[in-house]
């Protein structure tokens, strides 16, 4: 994670720091092409940017990895940047400059075993257009031969340095007349060492036959993993569909919460609008009181104008009256009549003026009769209103309760919704347990598959001391591919179940005295194969080879039945070895 984070920054900075220049194509190389664990040393990984430089690219990053692993090494930026698959015996350098043949990245891994066969991949980030593009090429990296075993070299090199040393035994014995039967000696073990060639090249035939179908199998078998793989990957791909749509879904459930939430806040302000609208209608209540209270005044303010319109036309009355008797006495008394026209006449006057003001209160009394009405007409109106925004508020209730409803369902849906994204995460869970057992178990059976166990171990100073029931320990170990031969105890330990080949060879010295030994090649506590060397005034040497069937953890060592002489056997420099090694894996 955090090379990957800091792969895109570096590119992202080299984006805003590189104007448009130009590109180039890409190549990756491999020096050698093949490697073998008992020769090759060195294992380089070149992948360089060698385009035209007036094409118009600007290389920004470099990067190796393994086809289906984690990068190796990145450089951009002027930066190497170490991947998850770096190694310690890995090494990076690399450079990007304008100039597309100088812009590469090398890996270079000291001591190559089987784990860095495979196909290596290049990847080169480039910009073209103002547009970021990426460009990948491959190399494979094969295993090659490994069927000649570390004994037949030495013994190729002990022929040729004894052949060199005849040759100029032969040319002093001319010079200087050395003994004839030190010639013959050396003539003898270089038969002798002719004869134990020529029987280890056939061992080595056989061994190359199995060796070849050995690397079928391990064909056949990287065909399986990288069909695996590829399963793998499809299973991956599958869990980050799973992914997305949980992610999907998690917003989906935030979109939902979020409408609920506004939901709420919705009805929150639909209740404030209820009060607002209920706080109206006391008011407008406490109005129509305000306006009854005027309107039983007004009532009753009529009430008293009439009753003093009554108490008026009463009077007018009771002055008709008067009147007519008046008038009865104007017939009787005319000279009282002519004597009281002057007071008709002024009462006539005031009776004119009572009308008009009997008039002027009939008119009050109809524009107050008129403003009661328009008043009435006003509660009414207001009575309509307040029933229809009684109404409003009812219908606006049962949509709060429908809403209210909506809303229960919904939270039910989503805590069904949530469930099932936990089943769902659940289930991804366990795929993703299974997907770590599968991979714990592709790698076992690479580890088994591509397990390499073989040794030779000589012996370079001889025994002065030596008992019967001693096991030999070779105090020189040329060769020990998985550390499974230890030289403190002599004993090799099996790693795996399968068909082992060992060989022991054993060379007494010549001298005076009798000298003989007899050794035996143990598997645990049974005996598989056994040797003898003799001599007396001479040197003899002898050899024994066992192909066995180990299971893992088997135990095989060399162990002195008999011994004679007790001093120098058996001989060193070389001339005594043991050696063997994993021809084939069993299931």
């Amino acid at each position: 994670m955090v090379y990957s984070v800091l792969r895109w920054v570096a590119i992202m900075v080299v984006l805003i720091s590189y104007s448009i220049g130009f590109g180039s194509a890409i190549s990756i190389t491999s020096s050698p092409e093949s490697i073998n664990q008992l020769t090759t040393k060195e294992l380089n990984i070149t992948c360089v940017a060698d385009g035209p430089a007036y094409w118009a690219i600007t290389v920004v990053s470099v990067e190796i990895g393994k086809k289906g692993e984690d990068p190796i090494a990145l450089f951009t930026n002027n930066q190497l940047i170490k991947g998850p698959s770096m190694k310690d015996n890995m090494q990076a350098e690399g450079n990007i400059t304008k100039d597309a043949s100088q812009s590469y990245l090398r890996i270079t891994i000291k001591d190559p075993s089987v784990e860095n066969i495979g196909l290596y991949t290049c990847r080169i980030g480039y910009i073209e257009s103002f547009r970021v593009k990426e460009a990948i090429v491959d190399v494979n990296i094969t295993m090659g031969d490994i069927g000649v075993p570390a004994t037949l070299r030495y013994f190729q090199e002990k022929i040729t340095t004894l052949e060199n040393s005849l040759h100029s035994c032969i040319g002093d014995a001319k010079n200087n007349k050395v003994e004839k039967d030190k010639i013959d000696r050396l003539e003898k073990n270089l038969l002798t060492q002719q004869n134990q060639m020529q029987e280890l090249r056939k061992i080595v035939k056989v061994q190359e036959v199995e060796i070849m179908a050995q690397k079928e199998k391990m064909k056949s078998h990287q065909l399986q993993m990288e069909e695996q793989k590829e399963q793998m990957k499809n299973q991956k791909e599958q869990i980050d569909k799973q992914k997305e749509q949980m992610q999907n879904q998690e917003k989906q459930m935030k979109h939902q919460e979020m409408q609920t939430k506004n939901q709420e806040l919705q009805m929150k302000n639909q209740e404030m609008q209820m009060k607002n609208l209920e706080l109206q209608m006391e008011n407008q209540k406490e109005q129509m009181k305000e306006q009854e209270n005027q309107m039983k005044n007004q009532t009753q303010q009529m009430k008293e104008q009439n009753e003093q319109m009554k108490y008026q036309k009463e009077k007018m009355k009771d002055q008709v009256k008067q009147m007519k008797d008046q008038a009865e006495e104007i017939k009787i008394q005319k000279e009282q009549i002519k004597a009281s026209q002057l007071l008709m006449e002024e009462q006539k006057g005031q009776f004119k003026n009572q009308k008009d003001e009997m008039k002027d209160h009939e008119e009050q009394l109809k524009n107050q009769e008129k403003q009661i009405k328009f008043q009435k007409k006003q509660m009414n109106d207001q009575e309509n209103k307040l029933n229809y925004q009684t109404q409003q508020i009812k219908e606006q209730s049962k949509q709060m309760k429908n809403q209210t409803k909506e809303i229960n369902n919904q939270k039910e849906q989503i805590k069904a919704h949530q469930m099932e994204i936990e089943e769902q995460k659940q289930q991804v869970k366990y795929q993703n347990m299974k997907m770590i057992e599968q991979q714990g178990q592709l790698k076992k059976i690479e580890d088994q598959e591509n397990t390499v166990s073989a040794f030779y171990a000589a012996l370079k100073n001889p025994y002065t001391s030596l008992a019967n029931g001693d096991v030999l320990k070779f105090d020189n170990v040329q060769t020990n591919i998985g550390e499974d031969y230890k030289i403190s105890t002599g004993v090799y330990k099996a790693p795996v179940h399968g068909l082992y080949t060992f060989q022991l060879f054993v060379m007494t010295y010549y001298g005076h005295d009798h000298k003989l030994i007899q050794v035996d090649i143990y598997v645990n506590d049974k005996i598989t194969s056994s040797l003898m060397a003799e001599s007396k005034d001479d040197y003899d040497q002898s050899s024994v080879t066992s192909v066995v069937e180990l299971n893992s953890g088997d135990m095989v060592k060399c162990k002195v039945r008999n011994v004679i002489s007790r001093t120098s056997i058996p001989w060193g420099d070389h001339y005594t070895g043991f050696s063997g090694h994993l021809i084939k894996r069993l299931n």
